[in-house]
């Protein structure tokens, strides 16, 4: 009986936590949602300073795009005159040490711009230095090792050629190695009309 009584009361007690977690998230979740669209935008702009608004092609994408399970969304980004800046591929991947969400923007068939939405790694600094030292993006004091030389870090794009034979040990390579399979994944992507 007195085994009963204390799981009875257990159970009760799990319930409430249960019923308290349930209210939060339903408070919470358009909130949460709110601000992953706002940061979605604040990453646009940051791409192209004279984005203005996109259109959606990710349905538009190609099947037979290399590692096309990992590209979860596909824009093509416009200025406020509807000239077309590039596109803009969401990629998300996993292994061992984390996950990795980044934003790829791709133009002519080069990488533009490389930007973290999300680095659950192990080594997430590590990771991040070596995005930032070795793709395009929204810091400009990069040094895009193998590309071109620590005097010159005015670069503009990378080729595909360019992120395959890029270097990938950096004191966390399966992260690096994660970034390079998702900058090819958007960069080697094909839309369809």
């Amino acid at each position: 009986m007195k085994y009963l009584k204390t799981a009875s009361v257990l159970a009760v007690i799990s319930l409430i936590c249960a019923a308290i977690i349930a209210a939060f998230s339903l408070l919470t979740s358009q909130k949460i949602k709110d601000n992953s669209k706002q940061k979605e935008q604040e990453t646009y702009k940051v791409i192209y300073d004279d984005y203005s608004y996109s259109k959606d092609v990710t349905k538009n994408l190609s099947k037979e795009t290399l590692d096309y399970d990992l590209i979860e969304k596909a824009i093509i980004a416009y200025d406020v005159n509807d000239n077309e800046l590039g596109t803009i591929f969401t990629v998300t991947g996993k292994n061992s040490y984390g996950t990795i969400s980044l934003m790829v923007a791709v133009n002519d068939g080069n990488v533009y711009k490389v930007e973290f939405l999300a680095n659950t790694e192990s080594f997430a600094s590590k990771v991040n230095d070596y995005v930032k030292s070795n793709y395009p993006s929204s810091k400009t004091d990069a040094i895009y090792i193998g590309i071109n030389d620590s005097k010159s870090n005015d670069i503009d794009s990378l080729s595909i050629d360019n992120v395959s034979d890029m270097d990938t040990k950096c004191g966390a390579t399966y992260g690096a190695l994660l970034v390079k399979k998702l900058v090819l994944a958007a960069a080697s992507a094909e839309i369809l009309s």
